[in-house]
């Protein structure tokens, strides 16, 4: 269905796909504010029950939040401009301002080109060059990005600078795994306590990797060491704990 909620104009969007290929988009426009909340509210529940055959009322209050905030629109995501001299204490005097990208000399002109959303910690991560700026979510000004830190000089396992590519959270949102760009036979994971890329996963010899993904829904809410890599011919699990190639 991909289901989104819009807060703002109080509607419920969604697809249908058919059988001739088709896809149309679909809008449930709601003139009660709490008749649209309340729905909101249930359709996620039991959205959540069914895909996990579990109650959304098991989970610890701060996850029900996420999840209940997890369909609504994406938050707009805002480049510096090459001018702006702001420091990162103007993160904070300007609740505000979303994502903002602080230039410096290893990324000067970069753009964010990477995005991870975290499950368990509240936090978002974006790739800029070979810098990963961390957030916070505002959730009391309009699920606004509010600056946290900055992981500075991101490096592989031989202390060689890169811009990560393809980025996900990882085992309860304690690590960050990446890929690096013309090397498609590896995966990096970041120790995102000491901000810092701690293993280097050589998934095969001859087989190369387009992306990663969780091997199930919101695996990463647990402790799942597995996940599941793709390219345009193949679909195979990762093991990190096996040794030699991870495939």
């Amino acid at each position: 269905m991909n289901p989104t909620f819009n807060s703002e104009k109080q509607s419920f969007i969604w697809i249908k796909y058919f059988e001739d290929g088709r896809a149309l988009s679909f809008s449930l426009l709601f003139l009660d504010a709490p008749f649209f909340s309340t729905f909101r509210h249930e359709f996620i529940r039991c959205l959540y029950d069914t895909s996990h055959e579990d109650l959304l009322t098991n989970l610890k209050r701060d996850e029900q939040e996420y999840f209940l905030n997890a369909y609504e629109d994406d938050l707009q995501m805002i480049d510096a401009s090459d001018d702006d001299d702001e420091s990162e204490e103007d993160y904070h005097d300007d609740e505000k301002k979303i994502v903002r990208g602080i230039q410096d000399s290893n990324n000067e002109g970069a753009k964010n080109s990477q995005l991870a959303v975290g499950f368990k910690n509240d936090q978002s991560f974006v790739v800029k060059g070979s810098k990963i700026d961390v957030f916070n979510t505002d959730w009391d000004n309009s699920y606004a990005l509010r600056f946290s830190t900055a992981i500075n000089n991101v490096q592989c396992m031989e202390g060689k600078l890169f811009s990560p590519q393809k980025i996900m959270l990882h085992n309860q949102d304690q690590d960050l795994l990446m890929m690096k760009h013309k090397d498609d036979h590896n995966i990096y994971k970041m120790d995102l306590e000491y901000g810092k890329v701690v293993e280097q996963w050589h998934v095969d010899d001859y087989i190369t990797i387009e992306n990663v993904v969780p091997e199930k829904k919101y695996s990463q809410l647990t402790s799942t060491q597995t996940l599941i890599g793709f390219n345009e011919k193949s679909l195979f699990r990762i093991d990190p704990r096996v040794s030699g190639n991870k495939r």
